[in-house]
């Protein structure tokens, strides 16, 4: 286990492998009896059979409260050198998805496990988690502990910033999206009336551990939608080791090489960090230029009912942004092509257009854009490598670059 970037109060740890990764949750997850008895001490990483998943929000209770009594992690587990609040911050209560519940044997407790998909990023999935908080009297120092992908992430980090005005948060993410972006940075929230992350919080977690092995297994267009938020963040980054890595070794990042991603994962952990160290709660342009793509890809994804992937949207969006940029004159129209050609080298549609008679409703989803200020639609312009503006458009010149 690896501390790979302390950003504000977050560790971010990287885990060599999945066994490494159940040592560091088994020292968590430890109860009194387990404590007691070595063979009751199973690590709650482990193989199960794939099941029927479970289609909305459960919660299961323990028998006994799991409270940790040692702050110390087995032998070899590399933790042991962790401030002991991190290692054993108190009781957990577990926040899955349908599809990560299928890793872990045995069930940890207890639990609440959501409905895999973007369907279940919502207000009462929040109020499921708190009620499990309060069922299990779970105190500001106990923590609630999400595995998942951004879904999962955003849904338990918003709880967790609520609960009795804010517990302890550790978060396992298991997608590319989540361990390059959603899990890092503080973030939280939930989508509301048809518009994405319109309901949320500023609230870094006190822990993230990112393993790559969940990786191997990720389908093929939940692991490209991550490769969006990795190439933005190559955009974004104020050096060009990231940007170098996706142009020179794509093969080997389209192939999951497990060093490869310790590698790009790293770099963007590090890049994001720089943005939020010094903005986290967005007030100025600086963390704001983060969003590159996502107010045209944001808008996409609710006029399609979110049935594009984020990924998909953003890079899109990004697309689009460089188009802008290029009419604008805040960009070289050689730089706009460019990179437009990497994210279309990935696999992404950037020639994508919406239909005019769709035009009304996304410029609908376009106003509610957070970063919008006296009524101008507002849009993070990548100028350079490293550099971004803040623009207002008019909505002619966005109808033009969005729709055929």
């Amino acid at each position: 286990m690896k501390l790979i970037e302390k950003m504000l109060k977050t560790d971010v740890l990287l885990a060599d492998d999945f066994a490494d990764l159940g040592r560091y949750l088994e020292c968590l997850s430890k109860s009194p009896e387990s404590a007691k008895s070595p063979a009751g001490a199973r690590s709650p990483l482990g193989a199960r059979s794939p099941a029927n998943a479970n289609n909305s929000a459960t919660t299961q209770s323990p028998a006994t409260a799991d409270t940790p009594t040692s702050t110390k992690s087995p032998a070899g587990t590399g933790v042991t050198d962790l401030p002991a609040e991190d290692v054993a911050p108190g009781r957990l209560l577990w926040v899955l998805d349908s599809n990560t519940e299928l890793l872990i044997h045995p069930t940890p407790k207890p639990v609440v496990t959501l409905k895999a998909g973007e369907g279940s990023k919502t207000l009462k999935n929040v109020e499921t988690i708190l009620e499990a908080a309060c069922e299990h009297d779970m105190s500001r120092t106990d923590a609630i502990l999400g595995m998942g992908g951004g879904v999962v992430t955003d849904t338990a980090a918003f709880a967790a910033s609520v609960y009795k005005r804010g517990c302890r948060l550790i978060l396992v993410p298991t997608s590319l999206l989540s361990m390059v972006d959603a899990s890092i940075g503080g973030k939280t929230g939930v989508n509301f009336l048809g518009a994405k992350n319109i309901v949320g919080t500023f609230y870094p977690a006190d822990t993230v551990v990112i393993c790559v092995d969940y990786l191997k297994s990720l389908p093929d267009r939940e692991y490209k939608s991550g490769l969006a938020e990795v190439i933005k963040t190559a955009f974004l980054a104020r050096d060009d080791e990231l940007l170098k890595e996706l142009v020179m070794r794509p093969e080997s990042v389209k192939k999951r090489s497990p060093d490869e991603l310790k590698h790009i994962i790293t770099l963007c952990v590090k890049t994001k960090s720089s943005y939020v160290r010094e903005d986290l709660e967005e007030k100025t342009a600086l963390r704001r230029a983060l969003n590159l793509g996502h107010t045209f890809g944001h808008a996409l994804e609710s006029l399609k009912r979110m049935s594009v992937s984020h990924g998909d949207a953003v890079a899109w969006g990004m697309a689009c942004a460089l188009r802008a940029g290029a009419e604008e004159h805040v960009c070289e129209g050689r730089f706009a092509e460019t990179m437009i050609r990497l994210l279309s080298g990935y696999g992404f549609d950037t020639e994508y257009k919406i239909k005019p008679s769709e035009w009304d409703e996304y410029r609908k989803y376009l106003y509610k854009d957070k970063k919008n200020l006296g009524g101008e639609l507002r849009f993070v312009l990548l100028a350079e490598r490293g550099f971004t503006v803040e623009k207002a458009l008019d909505t002619e010149r966005i109808r033009r670059i969005v729709s055929a």
